[in-house]
């Protein structure tokens, strides 16, 4: 199962760091990865999802790690949003407790 970036290849990096490029077969995709993290827990397949997404799933029981010594490349994650007095304050917030959030789960 992919979402669109994922189609062709999955990278993917060892606990020293290693990486490792992946083909794929692809039976499913999708364009958001919560319709994949669903997929998943259905048992329609493996899925190549960021930890922060998965956590409670795999703590529940509900996935299990496959290849539990690899772990996605970092996604960057870009945020945009429209230029205003009240909507950049609000974005700027958010933005900084992302940062905060991410920089804990390192």
């Amino acid at each position: 199962m992919a979402i669109g970036r994922d189609l062709v290849e999955w990278d993917v990096r060892d606990n020293d760091g290693n990486l490792a490029k992946v083909h794929p077969k692809i039976g499913f995709a999708a364009n958001r990865q919560t319709i994949l993290i669903d997929a998943a827990v259905s048992g329609l397949g493996v899925a190549n999802l960021p930890d922060f997404m998965i956590d409670r799933a795999l703590a529940a029981g509900d996935l299990v790690r496959v290849l539990p010594e690899w772990r996605p490349s970092p996604v960057k994650m870009t945020a945009l949003w429209q230029k205003d007095r009240i909507t950049g304050r609000l974005i700027k917030a958010i933005v900084a407790e992302f940062t905060e959030a991410f920089a804990e789960k390192r």
